[in-house]
């Protein structure tokens, strides 16, 4: 075992290891998030406020493409950590070729369904005779760079795994600066308008994927990949998928969400509203990125501490983690409490989309300051082994609460009941989350570690 990345996750203290892994990641998911920010600045402002409804129709498939990435990934890196605690690396080998295995087995399906079945899945996300020409250009031109995504975060998930964060966070900014580069060429100097987007995305994404992979074939990474361990053997998948499906649940649960309000909003909205909810999930899951780099970071310590049974160092984590987490939350929706018109304006000038979208956006974020307790919820349930619970926590936040306060609030408060349905969600959901926390905490405290 190399001695000195596994000496970093148990000598260093918390607070260091928190910053050395939380940071990269979070700046490496901000990178990524930015790609879909920019991606909309340019589909909002170059073709106009009917291309960027378009897309926001096919937003929940990168939901789902992402829940396949987060799922296999996060469920491969929580059993990463636990191999390096143990000083296993060859079963953590082994859990390396499965991740690739299944990364491809899920991009495959994702382009065959996706392409033969392409009309009925836009009109079931929502699309409408105006929207569906614009969400079809898109989708058929953004497949490849999806298929391509699953791979750059599950071999991202990996290498943080081993505290690389920083080399996964590279591989998400040469991604990036790729697509600010490729986004004002191929939409603005070579006019190919929507698809020019897409075909960007696919070339950054395909630049990630090439890095990761040299680094794991450089022989710098504890794991080294070797092609008799790329298999689905049925033991090693359902590990990865038991710790990993409340990573993947909250993807799906967030994509069945977007297919229930797009199709809510051609019943109580218009293609302003469209464009408004599309806004407001960039400027949702930019904000939610440093919580999810926090939880990031926050994986590989407790994962290496369940392995090593050092419930001191584990407590000591997830209490900096919760404080940090709900301080950021808050200020969060403070941002979003006064600066919403300011953030709308960024991705179109119009009138009636600015007034749109600043009104959803402070309905939706009521609730925003509690969100960073749940992200690091789930994460202790996961570490722990109970990804049960961390999936039942999931729902709840998603879709057990959500999805009922989004179908019936509407009816008494037209479109604005969809958004207030978000933030009475997440208070909630808080409440739940504080309960079952407060007795795993106890638990955790009391492991005994087996090295110092």
């Amino acid at each position: 075992m190399n001695n000195n990345d596994s000496g970093l996750l148990s000598k260093n203290s918390i607070g260091q290891l928190l910053v050395s892994l939380s940071v990269p990641a979070t700046a490496g998911m901000i990178a990524g998030a930015l790609n879909n920010i920019m991606d909309a600045f340019y589909i909002g402002r170059v073709v106009g406020v009917d291309a960027l409804a378009g897309i926001t129709v096919v937003f929940p498939v990168f939901l789902f493409v992402s829940a396949c990435g987060q799922g296999i990934g996060m469920g491969g890196a929580v059993l990463l950590s636990m191999s390096l605690g143990k000083g296993n690396l060859k079963k953590g080998e082994k859990y390396i070729g499965t991740i690739l295995a299944l990364s491809g087995v899920a991009s495959l399906i994702l382009l065959g369904v996706s392409w033969i079945f392409r009309e009925p899945i836009l009109k079931l996300l929502g699309a409408s005779p105006h929207t569906l020409p614009w969400a079809r250009e898109y989708f058929t031109f953004i497949l490849p760079a999806w298929c391509l995504y699953i791979f750059s975060v599950t071999l991202s998930s990996a290498v943080r795994s081993e505290g690389k964060a920083s080399r996964a966070m590279i591989s998400v900014f040469i991604g990036v600066v790729l697509n600010i580069i490729l986004d004002p060429l191929f939409l603005i100097v070579f006019k190919l308008g929507i698809k020019g987007a897409a075909i960007a995305a696919t070339i950054s994404f395909a630049s990630s994927v090439a890095y990761l992979l040299f680094y794991f074939y450089s022989g710098k990474s504890i794991w080294k990949l070797h092609m008799y361990n790329i298999s689905l053997k049925s033991t090693t998948v359902k590990e990865i998928l038991h710790f990993g499906i409340s990573s993947f649940a909250r993807q799906i649960a967030g994509a069945f969400v977007n297919i229930v309000i797009n199709n809510s909003i051609i019943k109580y909205g218009n293609y302003n509203t469209l464009a408004a909810f599309g806004i407001m999930n960039r400027i949702f899951s930019f904000l939610f990125m440093p919580l999810s780099g926090l939880a990031a970071g926050l994986q590989p310590i407790l994962g290496f501490c369940t392995g090593a049974h050092d419930g001191i160092r584990s407590s000591r984590a997830i209490r900096i983690s919760f404080i940090v987490a709900t301080v950021y939350s808050t200020l969060s929706f403070l941002i979003l409490l006064l600066f919403a018109p300011v953030l709308t304006s960024f991705f179109n000038s119009n009138h009636d989309l600015i007034k749109e979208g600043s009104r959803t956006i402070r309905f939706a974020s009521m609730g925003f300051s509690f969100i960073g307790f749940q992200v690091i919820a789930t994460v202790v349930f996961l570490a722990a082994g109970k990804g049960i619970t961390s999936l039942f926590l999931t729902l709840t936040r998603q879709v057990i609460i959500l999805i009922p306060l989004a179908l019936i609030l509407p009816l008494f408060f037209g479109r604005d009941g969809l958004w207030i349905s978000f933030s009475i969600s997440d208070a909630v959901s808080f409440v739940i989350a504080a309960i079952l926390v407060k007795f795993e905490v106890k638990k955790i405290s009391e492991m005994k570690p087996e090295f110092d």
